[in-house]
Order: structure tokens, then C-alpha cells, then sequence
């Protein structure tokens, strides 16, 4: 979704995939971590994994094309071209 939006408002970028196991580990330890701290983010991190790594299946409600929407949301603030520098 996030290489989606750049390129509809004309700022492509690169998007990797970070691997399932890598992403839960990572949740994990932050959550030992911010127990450690006596810290409560409020949700389970190792909860919060399953919940980020979920499949999503958006719709648009219409027949529409998504990239106007998309260009009227993340309108270009930078003042200047959108196209990346050379």
C-alpha cells in the first residue's frame, strides 16, 4: 500500500517485504524490553505481529480509480516537482 501511494502522487520508492519471523521477533523483544522498562504500550506486541502481518483485503467502495483520491490526500507540499532528483 505504502509503494502504491508514492507512486500515485508521483514519488516512487522502494518497498521491501520484511520477513514474518523477523517482524515477531523484533515485536517480541521490543515487548521484553518495554517490560524491563515497567512500560504498557497498551496492546501485546507479540500480539500486535499477528495483527500487522494479517492479510488485508481493502476494496474501494466504488468502480473508481483510486489514484485522484490518493493525489488529493498526499497533495505535493515540498513546493517543487514531484519527480525524484536526478
Amino acid at each position: 500500500m505504502i509503494a502504491r501511494i508514492a507512486d500515485a502522487v508521483g514519488r516512487r520508492r522502494r518497498v521491501g517485504r520484511l520477513p514474518a519471523g523477523v517482524t515477531r521477533a523484533g515485536l517480541r523483544l521490543g515487548g521484553l524490553l518495554m517490560s524491563a522498562g515497567r512500560k504498557e504500550a497498551g496492546i501485546n506486541p507479540s500480539h500486535f505481529a499477528d495483527l500487522l502481518l494479517a492479510d488485508l483485503f481493502i476494496q474501494p467502495a466504488s468502480g473508481r480509480a483510486l489514484e485522484p483520491a490518493l493525489r488529493e490526500t498526499f497533495p505535493d507540499t515540498a513546493g517543487g516537482s514531484a519527480s525524484p532528483p536526478r
